[in-house]
């Protein structure tokens, strides 16, 4: 057969002709296109027409579990990227500290330990503090969330004190990074896991 026009229909003029809803010049232009001879815009509309007749005959069978929760998967995995390439730093969530209420103390008594747990996309960071007289000691470690048993995340951690870079340590092999001796201040610890970029809300150390 011959086919007529010289390009391939739309896949909404395709649809619009399937529903029904093409008229005038447009309807003329795409039917003849499409039953003029162009297979490929021929096959889309056949199986358009397929999937209404289906969709039309009542509602289709639940997919199995596992299939519906692989697709579950496909599509976070996929909003997930879609949101850290959008987002040039997410904010990271304080979920523990230790020594005070949960998500809740901000300072530490000099001469005791404490321990800060933050959630960030992909990893959560783990920060170990000694706070004795004037000065504190930070130990950190970035770990991934799954249990794959991928590599621990690679990078650098910055911190920044009054919002000024004044120091940054890379993760060795087990994701781990320790800043020493740090006067009192206000902090606040920046980094990259898991391919997002993010900073820890401020935090004090010592008697600021």
């Amino acid at each position: 057969m011959r086919r007529t026009g010289t390009r391939h229909a739309s896949w909404r003029e395709i649809a619009d002709l399937v529903d029904g809803v093409l008229a005038g010049v447009r309807l003329t232009r795409v039917r003849e296109h499409v039953e003029g001879g162009c297979m490929t815009c021929a096959a889309s509309a056949e199986r358009l027409r397929g999937t209404v007749q289906a969709l039309s005959a009542g509602p289709l069978p639940a997919p199995p579990t596992a299939v519906s929760r692989r697709a579950a998967g496909l599509y976070g995995a996929a909003w997930r990227r879609s949101v850290v390439g959008r987002v040039r730093e997410v904010l990271a969530s304080l979920i523990v500290d230790q020594r005070l209420a949960p998500a809740l103390a901000l300072r530490g008594a000099p001469g005791t330990g404490r321990r800060l747990l933050w959630t960030i996309p992909g990893a959560e960071l783990v920060v170990s503090v000694t706070e004795g007289g004037a000065r504190s000691d930070l130990r950190g470690q970035v770990l991934p969330d799954d249990d794959d048993g991928d590599d621990a995340p690679s990078g650098t951690v910055e911190l920044l004190r009054e919002g000024v870079p004044v120091d940054a340590e890379p993760l060795d092999a087990e994701g781990e990074f320790a800043l020493w001796n740090l006067p009192p201040g206000t902090y606040v610890l920046r980094g990259r896991a898991g391919g997002a970029a993010f900073r820890t809300p401020p935090f004090v150390l010592g008697r600021a």
